[in-house]
């Protein structure tokens, strides 16, 4: 019972590391990318806790645990998929678009981190 709650503290720093190091934009754009990133990881502190209501089966609470544990499974795995393309795209010399990284970023070897 106690595991599941306590391992989402430690997935938000993994997250927030990971999209930290795949962010290419200027530094503005990154630092507000981050602590937007850093708000949203942090909003199940709010409303978690409010969650565990019927004692002693938590049933509510667990199956929205797990609904979210599933869904953050899924959205790595198709964020890693997605920069795999795109740094598939920046190794055979096709643009990465506007939003990938400038000529200077490719230029210099940046790569996004898998």
């Amino acid at each position: 019972m106690m595991l599941l709650p306590a391992s989402f503290y430690s997935a938000a720093v993994v997250i927030l590391s990971w999209i930290t190091g795949s962010l290419n934009q200027p530094k503005v754009k990154r630092a507000a990318s981050i602590a937007l990133i850093n708000a949203f990881c942090n909003t199940p502190n709010i409303w978690g806790s409010y969650l565990y209501f019927a004692a002693p089966r938590y049933l509510v609470a667990f199956l929205v645990l797990l609904a979210a544990s599933a869904g953050a499974i899924i959205m790595a795995t198709v964020t890693r998929i997605y920069l795999g393309r795109q740094n598939r795209k920046m190794d055979s010399g096709q643009d990465a678009g506007k939003s990938g990284p400038t000529a200077a970023q490719i230029a210099a070897g940046f790569r996004y981190i898998l």
